[in-house]
């Protein structure tokens, strides 16, 4: 057992490989005799670090440059430093989005072997991928069961393999969706993100349902298909999680020696983040502050999910402006 009092990390940093990809959205087809549509992979070397919310790189292949139409005033609370209205999702939807992503992520696993190599991170195979994603599932769900009001050690796996680790996968992502779904609304229990949401039970809903997402995508990856589709307001979601919450905390790593401000663009929902780096941790102001941007991304927002969560590469017509931040990000954003 180990503990993690700030979040949770169990990986070492290592160097990690890019999985290019078509863009978010665009569906894998299987033949009825089980045929795969295999994706386009190539290397790259950038320094990352892994955790339960895996970091890779990647592209934007098809990410589109959108000039704004006009600029938001941004809501920001004086108590918590963010913006007072957060994306629009519901408890229940990201327990829905978690149990879908679970099950996804199983199906692939199974279909690509356990002995099949996660191309995001060297030396990794499917096997450590189910292993670590089903540890991290019972570590949220013993949270919420148990009302732990302190950071307690991640529990280590068992040695299981082919399919029993896939049975014992599929059992703690139905006890983690069992647990949130039962749980009631005002549970108390610890949770790590400086902007959670308003209850543990809706942080630890949406914190899992986007673990298991990422990791879905780094199975994929490892069968060699496209990454499956994802609704722009759940992309959305992920990236507002990101941006005003892992990198508003003390161990992130995205700094710059002198002030700068990037700004993200989700061209299909009409997102706007104002990122402001610095030598401190990154403050993320939702909408368009009105001042000028060293680098914009903009993109449909299931391609920012992907490329900001590094299983794409932050790269394309969709960044402009200083292409030094958005390297910067990509070898030091790793969660």
């Amino acid at each position: 057992m180990r503990a993690y009092p700030y979040g949770y990390q169990c990986r070492p940093r290592h160097t990690c490989r890019a999985v290019i990809t078509p863009p978010p959205g665009v569906r894998t087809v299987r033949s009825p005799a089980g045929g795969r549509a295999h994706a386009r992979q190539a290397a790259s070397n950038s320094p990352c670090r892994a955790s339960p919310s895996q970091s890779g790189t990647c592209t934007a292949p098809g990410a589109i440059t959108v000039r704004s139409r006009g600029k938001s005033s941004p809501s920001i609370s004086p108590l918590s430093g963010r913006a007072d209205k957060t994306p629009g999702m519901e408890t229940n939807e990201h327990v829905k989005a978690l149990t879908r992503e679970g099950e996804l992520l199983a199906d692939v696993a199974e279909q690509a072997g356990t002995d099949a190599v996660v191309p995001a991170c060297p030396g990794w195979r499917v096997t450590d991928l189910l292993r670590h994603t089903g540890s991290v599932h019972r570590w949220a769900a013993a949270y919420v069961a148990e009302r732990r009001l302190e950071p307690t050690g991640f529990p280590d796996a068992p040695e299981l393999t082919d399919g029993e680790l896939l049975a014992w996968f599929r059992e703690g992502h139905a006890e983690l969706v069992r647990t949130l779904t039962e749980a009631p609304a005002d549970v108390q229990c610890w949770t790590f993100l400086p902007t959670a949401p308003p209850s543990p039970l809706a942080f630890w809903a949406r914190r899992q349902a986007h673990e298991t997402a990422v990791h879905r995508m780094d199975a994929e990856a490892a069968l060699g298909v496209v990454f499956s589709p994802v609704e722009p307001e759940f992309a959305e979601d992920g990236v507002d999680e990101l941006l005003t919450g892992f990198h508003a905390r003390p161990r992130s790593r995205v700094r710059t020696p002198e002030p700068r401000v990037m700004r993200v663009r989700a061209a299909d929902t009409g997102a706007v983040w104002t990122v402001h780096l610095s030598a401190a941790p990154a403050r993320t102001v939702q909408g368009d502050t009105g001042e000028a941007a060293d680098c914009e991304l903009t993109g449909e927002a299931a391609w920012l999910y992907a490329a900001l969560w590094n299983r794409v590469p932050l790269v394309g017509p969709g960044v402009t402006g200083d292409l030094a931040l958005a390297r910067l990000w990509t070898e030091t954003a790793g969660i």
